[in-house]
């Protein structure tokens, strides 16, 4: 089961803490905040949709969270309260292919902006930004997730509203959205391929 122990945080809508406050110094803000830094935030951002983030401490502490919201600014300034309240040590992006047989439009221009933003805001928190290909993750995640070897993850079928049965991908029984079906991939590509490691929530 997903544990709770971020729930004492603001959540996405809240308002930011409020910084300097306390500090005679910005290194010493920085050293405190270096201090702080624990999880991995693994995200699949849209400028213009839904972004789903998969944040992750260990097998017991994580959390998922979703944000819908049309205007590429309020999206970023989602991203940067997200990287305040949690405080990750690492933040993975899909990033990759964003024009390869897509169409240059203002929805891929607008999820520019935001990975830019993110990348920056990352940058002035000291918070490592890594980049998990959207191409390296559909090569082979997705064909994991889709026969089942990927431990936690997990197709079932239910009755939707009309009646009629339908697919949903659950984590630990947490429903998901596509997109954070797609963070937690990230975070799969980049935990057992790009670092070797073995999957968290084998058990």
């Amino acid at each position: 089961m997903n544990s709770d122990f971020m729930s004492n945080y603001p959540n996405q809508t809240g308002n930011k803490e409020t910084k300097n406050s306390i500090f005679k110094s910005n290194s010493e803000r920085k050293s405190l905040e270096s201090q702080l830094k624990q999880g991995i935030m693994a995200m699949d951002p849209s400028g213009t949709s839904t972004t789903s983030i998969f944040y992750y401490e260990n097998w017991n502490q994580w959390k998922i969270l979703s944000f819908t919201e049309k205007n590429w600014l309020k999206q970023a300034e989602n991203m940067e309260n997200w990287l305040e309240n949690l405080r990750p040590s690492k933040v993975l992006v899909e990033t990759g292919l964003l024009f390869r047989r897509q169409k240059y439009n203002y929805n891929m221009t607008d999820l520019i902006k935001v990975i830019g933003a993110l990348e920056y805001t990352a940058y002035q928190r000291e918070t490592e930004y890594i980049r998990v290909s959207n191409e390296y993750r559909k090569r082979w995640a997705n064909e994991y997730a889709n026969k089942g070897l990927i431990k936690g993850l997990e197709l079932r079928k239910i009755q939707g509203k009309m009646g009629a049965p339908r697919k949903v991908w659950f984590f630990k029984d947490r429903e998901l959205n596509e997109h954070e079906k797609d963070a937690i991939l990230v975070f799969y590509a980049w935990w057992t391929k790009k670092m070797g490691r073995e999957w968290p929530f084998a058990e």
